[in-house]
């Protein structure tokens, strides 16, 4: 199923202006993309590089608060929750906030590259313990997120990555 939907995004890759950006090789992945990574890669191939940045701050620049609420709009949902990745993938789905937190938060691993692990998606209070930190930062297993196809880096910017950190920390309120 992996090679047939890396298949697929092979194909809507080589139609469409926009690279296709993934997580590690299709539906079913352990990661996710970046929506500014979206706009890079549609920029260096001559399509339409705006990025869809409405759920972020009042003027559109993202407020990195440290709440379930800022990190899915403004990380997960525009660089995870994707077709080719987290939206549609066979061990980790996010497709809203509500069911985003439910299977991240005290979940654990269950992708193929890194069930074995051992650790939780979001273990609360403890970032140095939760996949979804360490994916961003220096993932134990799997590839680092977000990863994406072509030549665009999938790196979050440091104060994402904080973000997430400190909200883990603050032991991952549903807020």
């Amino acid at each position: 199923m992996r090679r047939a939907i890396g298949a697929a995004a092979a194909v809507v890759a080589a139609i469409s202006p926009i690279a296709i950006v993934c997580c590690s090789g299709g539906a079913g992945g352990d990661a996710g993309v970046d929506a500014a990574g979206d706009a890079r890669a549609a920029e260096a191939s001559g399509g339409d590089a705006r990025v869809d940045d409405s759920s972020a701050g009042g003027d559109g620049a993202p407020t990195y608060a440290p709440t379930f609420s800022a990190i899915y709009d403004e990380i997960l949902a525009q660089s995870c929750a994707l077709a080719f990745c987290h939206a549609g993938a066979d061990f980790l789905t996010i497709t809203s906030k509500d069911q985003a937190y439910g299977v991240l938060v005290n979940a654990q691993a269950k992708g193929p590259q890194c069930a074995s692990s051992g650790l939780k998606l979001v273990d609360p209070g403890h970032p140095e313990t939760s996949l979804l930190y360490l994916k961003v930062t220096s993932p134990p297993c799997g590839s680092k997120m977000p990863l994406l196809y072509g030549d665009a880096s999938g790196s979050l910017d440091p104060m994402q990555i904080d973000q997430i950190k400190t909200w883990i920390e603050a032991g991952a309120p549903h807020i």
